[in-house]
């Protein structure tokens, strides 16, 4: 079940993925997601961030993963990229 959608378009894509992700959060009453950087991750954000269900989240922890060794100020740094696209 988890993210098996195949062949895409963007939009698709996001909405399918959007719409799985507050399915799964509205079914519990805490949770917590890692959040990866990364271009895809960045189209995800940019549209899920914008949506009144994520405006309304509660008892979610967020937590970033980054791989790479660099500052968090560096441009290279998914934990800048995911901290810009999350308060938005």
């Amino acid at each position: 079940m988890w993210f098996k959608f195949g062949y895409l378009t963007l939009a698709t894509w996001q909405k399918k993925t959007i719409d799985e992700l507050d399915s799964i959060l509205s079914s519990f009453p805490i949770s917590s997601i890692m959040l990866t950087g990364g271009r895809s991750a960045s189209l995800l954000y940019s549209k899920w961030t914008k949506t009144k269900i994520f405006r309304q989240l509660k008892n979610v922890n967020f937590y970033i993963t980054d791989d790479r060794i660099v500052p968090r100020s560096d441009k290279d740094s998914n934990y800048k990229s995911v901290e810009i696209l999350m308060s938005e």
